[in-house]
C-alpha cells in the first residue's frame, strides 16, 4: 500500500500545481487513478476496499502515511541536493 500511496500523493500533488490550485475536474482524478489502478494491477473495488479498511483504522493507516511521507521526503532531498 506504501508505494500506491506515494504514487497517489505525487499525483496529486503535481495536479494541484498544474491546475494552479483550484478545483481540479473530477474526469481528470478519474484519469490519473485508473493509470494507479492498471499500474499495480488494482480494480477500483480493490482500492476502495482497502480505502475503507484504512478509514476505519487510522493507526494503521496513520503508519502507512509517515513511511509515504519518509519517502517523499527522501526523494525531495535527493532532488535538493542536485
Amino acid at each position: 500500500m506504501v508505494p500506491i500511496m506515494a504514487d497517489a500523493m505525487r499525483m496529486e500533488a503535481a495536479e494541484q500545481i498544474g491546475y494552479n490550485y483550484v478545483t481540479v475536474p473530477d474526469s481528470v482524478w478519474k484519469l490519473n487513478y485508473a493509470f494507479l489502478m492498471d499500474k499495480y494491477s488494482l480494480d477500483s473495488t480493490s482500492f476502495k476496499d482497502a480505502m475503507r479498511y484504512y478509514t476505519e483504522r487510522p493507526a494503521e493507516f496513520s503508519k502507512i502515511m509517515e513511511q509515504v511521507i519518509e519517502i517523499l521526503q527522501k526523494e525531495e532531498l535527493k532532488e535538493f541536493k542536485r
